[in-house]
C-alpha cells in the first residue's frame, strides 16, 4: 500500500477496492468500493458498498479525506443504501452527490462536471 495524504497527523492508505485513514498505526476509517472502468466512452464508476468511522473520530473530516481521495481516481462515484436526513446523506449533499431513490432503496452519485 502507498501512502497517499497525510493531514493533521491522519494517513491515507489507497488499495483497490479499498481506502483506509490511520491515525498512528490504529484504522480509524475507511471505504470499500467496486471499480467498473469505462469502456467505449462510458464513464468509470467507483460503486461504495461500505463506509466506516471509528466512533470517536467522527466529525473530524475523515470521511470526507477517504471520498476526496477516491473522487480523483473516477468519474463517478455511487454510494449505495444511504438513509436520508443522516449525517452522512448531508455530508454527501455537501459534496455535490444527488440523492436518488428506486425500488431498492435510496442511493447517492456524483459525477465529475
Amino acid at each position: 500500500m502507498t501512502p497517499i495524504k497525510r493531514r493533521a497527523r491522519l494517513l491515507i492508505k489507497d488499495k483497490n477496492g479499498e481506502i483506509s485513514a490511520f491515525h498512528g498505526k490504529k484504522p480509524v476509517g475507511g471505504i470499500n468500493y467496486v471499480l467498473v472502468p469505462g469502456i467505449r466512452g462510458e464513464k468509470s464508476q467507483a460503486r461504495i458498498s461500505v463506509l466506516g468511522v471509528d466512533e470517536e473520530h467522527q466529525r473530524k473530516g475523515i470521511a470526507t479525506q477517504l471520498f476526496e481521495n477516491l473522487e480523483k481516481k473516477v468519474d463517478e462515484v455511487v454510494v449505495l443504501d444511504i438513509k436520508p436526513n443522516t449525517i452522512l446523506a448531508k455530508m454527501l449533499i455537501q459534496r455535490g452527490y444527488k440523492i436518488r431513490k428506486d425500488e431498492e432503496g435510496y442511493w447517492a452519485i456524483k459525477e465529475k462536471k
